[in-house]
């Protein structure tokens, strides 16, 4: 058995369906068999929010710590 993009779908897997508030076993034939669906991800990785953040953060720092140098004209060096 295939799904519709020909990958394999293997027998005595732990696939499951969310049916009427609750979890079942995907199953196939006579005897039924569970079954187990194959899974690809592909696109691009994203961030955790922490890394945003933290790579924010940095970013300000710099910013302010840039804004809060003294000239090399200035009266304050």
């Amino acid at each position: 058995m295939t799904t519709s993009g020909g990958n394999p779908v293997t027998v005595n897997g732990n696939a499951g369906s969310f049916f009427q508030n609750a979890w079942i076993p995907a199953s196939t034939g006579t005897p039924a068999q569970a079954v187990s669906f194959p899974l690809t991800v592909t696109g691009q990785k994203v961030p955790e929010p922490s890394t945003v953040l933290g790579l924010g953060l940095l970013g300000l720092g710099a910013l302010v710590k840039r804004q809060l140098k003294p000239k090399p004209d200035s009266d304050k060096a």
